[in-house]
């Protein structure tokens, strides 16, 4: 069931993968220094814990050297998410570093695999949204972006100021990126300094629903009988105006007639 559901998130996201979006006009003002180009033409990104982030490298092997993601490295393969940060589906992957995943309960990393594969998937986007695409995206929202994840939920890019953007998760909790547009192989990668986690799942909302209901119609129902029952009882025990033994109601008399037979 685990793997099932596993490969049920890295097939989701293949199919959710879209082209990034387009670079922003140049009346577009954003602050992120663009990709430095070498002499080679290949693009040099920002370092990550003291590490050299490669172009050229796939997401899963960028996080793999960095030494503030240990964490995030060993959660993506304990859920199995991580040969999908190694194919060729383009992702963003908002990349919370060992402190802020350290704020989770320990339960929460590893004692539920299907869990934990849920968690890590709300911060992994279909498509490459670098900065320059996230910024479009919140002009184009009216001052927010909402990103669909692979996990199904939503985060919501909003600027925090001239120059940063911040995230926020269906619990309300934000997020700053820390370092922007590490540039990947199949993907780019922002990290974050929080942990975001996603709200009840809508199947979730759905069972919790029917349950309650189940729950009303069963009192309902036990309330009902239980006043058929008393009315009943109420009628075999009083006295009945209809002939009968001496001393005894009707109601008595019947029952100890059906006794006999």
């Amino acid at each position: 069931m685990k793997r099932m559901m596993v490969a049920g998130f890295a097939g989701a996201a293949a199919m959710m993968i879209g082209g990034a979006l387009g670079a922003v006009s140049s009346q577009d003002v954003f602050s992120q220094p663009k990709p430095i180009v070498d002499a080679g033409g290949g693009v040099m990104n920002p370092m990550v814990g003291g590490q050299a982030m490669l172009a050229n490298r796939n997401l899963l092997e960028n996080i793999a050297a960095s030494p503030d993601h240990t964490m995030l490295t060993a959660a993506l393969r304990d859920s199995g998410l991580g040969d999908a940060l190694k194919g060729q589906g383009q992702f963003t992957l908002f990349a919370p570093t060992n402190m802020a995943l350290s704020t989770l309960p320990a339960r929460a990393m590893g004692e539920n695999k299907a869990q934990l594969a849920r968690m890590i998937s709300y911060l992994m986007v279909p498509g490459k949204y670098d900065s320059r695409a996230l910024l479009k995206a919140i002009g184009e929202g009216g001052g927010q972006a909402k990103l669909r994840t692979v996990e199904g939920g939503v985060l919501v890019a909003r600027m925090n100021g001239p120059t940063n953007v911040i995230l926020m998760d269906e619990k309300g909790a934000t997020a700053d990126i820390a370092i922007y547009d590490v540039y990947d192989r199949n993907g780019v990668m922002h990290v974050i300094d929080h942990m975001l986690e996603p709200g009840m799942a809508a199947r979730q909302v759905a069972s919790r629903c029917k349950r309650k209901k189940a729950a009303g119609l069963a009192r309902g129902f036990l309330f009902v009988l239980n006043l058929a029952v008393t009315a009943d009882w109420d009628r075999s025990s009083a006295p009945d105006s209809r002939p009968g033994p001496a001393g005894s109601g009707c109601g008595l008399w019947r029952a100890r007639r059906r006794g006999r037979h």
